[in-house]
């Protein structure tokens, strides 16, 4: 092929490992090697003299790897709060996430104080301050961390019929869960009209799908405030809609668990404000799947899954670490 396929799943690490090969043994000699190797460029894709590069969702810069701002941006472009009701919410997201950081209930003290009664809810410089620098304090490390398939990890998920939210969490080295990534959207006017338990079973749906590539080969935890959802597999008959999707979850290995919802505020604040626009959630994961499905050979899924799978890559790493008998494994694949 003179061309990466497109809809691959392994095309990134097909491409990392081309790069790899090609630029690895080299320094300061990168357009003299894409030259011999008669690799060209697209000028638009290029950037130059920066001090750090977005890539495959993380940013690269001379001091490592850290998650990119997509993955916070529900974090990042959370609205200001127009009422106490809308400040409590907020608090709620911050709450779950102190212990990483005891300052925050400091940061915190001048938008926590129009809570009290006898204050009127009057939004100054100070608020605003204290509310951004908040929002960078929830987006930066100790709360966020980057994604390992080794790590104990779990995906809380909320809805109704304003939004849906999900937010991926793993324990670090300090066993407490670390925020990975953080995603709303809005619904669509027939999913307002959707019961509850219909709302909840898609935002997991739609978590899923969109974090699709984390979930593949590893054990997790779900967790919801709606208690329904635990038991949806003892039901004897389901809506087709309901069978499609329970379909789409079984290529995923995980178990259900309700949490009350005042424990779980952190997502209840995402949905109830939204920064992604309605689109169908069905058709949106639906055409997710069929996608994989389509352009993936039995031999590349089964590649794929050996990437995925901890036994098999510790298996070839050991093996790797003689380079002849590596070589001829890449050649192979």
């Amino acid at each position: 092929f003179e061309h990466m396929l497109f809809g691959l799943l392994n095309a990134p690490y097909e491409f990392s490992r081309l790069m790899q090969r090609v630029l690895h043994p080299l320094k300061n000699k990168v357009f003299e090697a894409l030259e011999t190797a008669k690799l060209t460029l697209k000028l638009s894709k290029c950037f130059f003299a920066f001090t750090e590069v977005a890539y495959l969702g993380f940013m690269l810069s001379a001091d490592g790897v850290r998650p990119g701002e997509q993955k916070i941006i529900a974090v990042q472009q959370f609205p200001q709060p127009q009422n106490k009701h809308e400040v409590k919410r907020f608090l709620g997201l911050c709450g779950f996430f102190r212990r990483y950081n005891p300052s925050l209930c400091r940061i915190a003290l001048p938008v926590s104080e129009l809570l009290k009664e006898q204050t009127p809810y009057v939004w100054t410089q100070v608020q605003e301050d204290a509310f951004q620098r908040l929002k960078n304090m929830l987006s930066d490390k100790p709360v966020l961390q980057l994604f390992s398939p080794d790590a104990y990890t779990e995906l809380h998920c909320d809805a109704s019929s304003m939004g849906l939210s999900g937010m991926l969490l793993q324990k670090g080295e300090d066993k407490l869960l670390h925020l990975i990534h953080a995603m709303s959207k809005k619904t669509t006017p027939t999913e307002k009209n959707y019961h509850s338990s219909k709302q909840e079973l898609m935002a997991v749906v739609w978590s899923m799908t969109k974090l699709r590539p984390y979930f593949v080969g590893i054990k997790f935890l779900v967790v919801t405030d709606f208690q329904a959802i635990v038991h949806l597999n003892t039901q004897k008959t389901v809506q087709p809609q309901i069978a499609r999707w329970a379909t789409l979850l079984s290529e995923y290995d995980f178990e259900i668990q309700h949490r009350a919802g005042i424990k779980m505020s952190h997502v209840d604040a995402l949905r109830r404000t939204p920064t992604d626009e309605p689109g169908d959630t069905e058709a949106e994961v639906l055409d997710g799947h069929l996608e994989v499905l389509i352009t993936l050979s039995e031999e590349e899924q089964v590649i794929a899954m050996q990437h995925t799978d901890v036994k098999l890559r510790s298996i070839m790493k050991v093996l790797c670490s003689n380079e002849t008998f590596c070589s001829k494994v890449d050649s192979d694949l």
